[in-house]
């Protein structure tokens, strides 16, 4: 299995750049090929899971945003186009794929199964 540093972020959440190494990390564009390739991805969504949870005890999320579903929002759409459409992820991809991601917590879409607080 591979080994992931651990997820860092620079104690605001704005958006990619803010947590740029946490966010490589999810989207590096090296996909195994193998039968373990969920675990991967599993592993990778799992070691920036206190990214999230450290903007929600600083505020700056809302309270029972679901970290695991915020990441998965934020990666969608660029494993899509990894791994579905074959097309070239640049930072406006990731940009945008952030603020999804951001828009989306702080209307509460994460927290209560989905429904907006």
């Amino acid at each position: 299995m591979e080994q992931f540093p651990t997820a860092q972020d620079v104690g605001v959440i704005r958006g990619r750049g803010a947590h740029r190494p946490s966010f490589d990390l999810l989207v590096d564009r090296h996909i195994p090929e193998s039968r373990h390739q969920e675990h991967v991805f599993r592993d990778r969504i799992r070691h920036t899971l206190p990214v999230v949870t450290r903007a929600v005890a600083r505020g700056e999320l809302p309270e029972g945003t679901d970290p695991a579903e915020m990441i998965k929002t934020l990666v969608a759409p660029i494993y899509f186009r990894v791994l579905i459409t074959g097309e070239r992820v640049d930072d406006e991809t990731a940009d945008a794929a952030a603020r999804l991601a951001l828009t989306s917590a702080r209307a509460g879409l994460f927290a209560g199964h989905g429904r907006p607080q």
